[in-house]
């Protein structure tokens, strides 16, 4: 044997690690007999072949029971703490006044559809689904639970809860902006549900949306979901298009709204056609106002947007004759 191989005899095998399969097999006499021949045969200078010790072999060092114990280069790789399956504790932490959220989820039919989602998005917007979810089941298992106690939504359609659930789930990205049609789905369910944060963020977004919407479909919304702000600039929008009521939306109006507006518009025209000059005699008719060629506009939606509001006559008088003939002084 070598002079540099050791006596395998006198090393000390009483570690109380146990050792890794790398470390094991290094320390086989086998192993140290096998590499210090390979080693000893080759020329002097040459290097060592792939696979063996590159330095004189040394004893794995021997641990006494009262010194720390060593780990093997594999081990040393990994922190302690996932070494060792007893972390010490650190201070109690304390909950979170409000984003410690303890929620559960519920399963919602609508229509013909089952919804899986979070209570806690439909509880913070409205306390009427606070109301909902704990109606007492009698006999039965609690709603929500199962695909067969799911837990029923009326009057609501599908795409209006998936227009809400887009909204609760998705708004706070640019790229998942809600389009016109599902905010108005989405003022449609806040309103019957009164979740009215969300109401009015559906109102704010429908009235600011660019192309704007038909002035006669917003009145329609205005009259269904209670939004009266949004009467009298729509009526002052009709009265100043050039085209007169078309007999679908007069019958979508009704009677009433249908005569005012035409009488409106009736008065802004013959005000501007029989205007008096100073010395109180008539001015010539001036020629009718017509819309500016622009740019060809694209309907998205037919029916639900229009182009731009062109105003051929002063928007303050026209403001001060619909005030008039809508909510006359008494």
């Amino acid at each position: 044997m070598p002079a540099s191989a050791y006596s395998i005899s006198s090393w000390d095998f009483s570690s109380t690690r146990a050792p890794s399969p790398v470390s094991a097999r290094a320390s086989s006499p086998a192993y140290f007999s096998s590499q210090s021949s390979r080693t000893a045969s080759l020329p002097h200078g040459s290097p060592p072949p792939h696979g063996s010790l590159s330095r004189p072999l040394t004893p794995p060092r021997s641990h006494s029971p009262s010194s720390p114990l060593t780990h093997s280069p594999e081990e040393s790789c990994f922190p302690q703490r996932l070494l060792s399956p007893h972390v010490p504790e650190g201070p109690s932490a304390t909950r979170h006044r409000e984003y410690y959220i303890e929620d559960e989820m519920v399963i919602i039919r609508v229509q013909n559809t089952l919804f899986k989602i979070h209570r806690y998005f439909l509880l913070r917007e409205s306390e009427l689904f606070g109301t909902l979810f704990d109606l007492p089941a009698g006999d039965m298992a609690a709603e929500g639970q199962t695909d067969l106690t799911a837990l029923p939504l009326h009057d609501v359609t599908c795409r209006e809860f998936e227009s809400l659930l887009d909204f609760l789930y998705k708004s706070m990205h640019d790229d998942a902006k809600l389009t016109l049609p599902q905010w108005i789905d989405v003022l449609s369910i806040s309103t019957r549900y009164i979740c009215d944060k969300i109401r009015d963020r559906a109102i704010r977004e429908i009235h600011q949306h660019h192309p704007r919407i038909n002035p006669i479909e917003k009145i329609v919304l205005a009259l269904q979901f209670d939004v009266p702000d949004w009467l009298a600039p729509s009526y002052e929008a009709i009265c100043q298009r050039a085209h007169p009521l078309e007999i679908e939306e007069a019958q979508r109006l009704g009677i009433v709204i249908s005569t005012q507006l035409a009488r409106a518009r009736e008065a802004i025209r013959q005000e501007a056609c029989f205007r008096t000059t100073p010395d109180h005699t008539r001015a010539p008719t001036p020629d009718l106002p017509f819309p500016p060629m622009d740019e060809p506009f694209t309907n998205e939606w037919p029916g639900l947007i229009v182009p731009d509001l062109y105003e051929p006559y002063e928007p303050h008088r026209v403001a001060e004759i619909v005030q008039e003939v809508f909510w006359p002084r008494r």
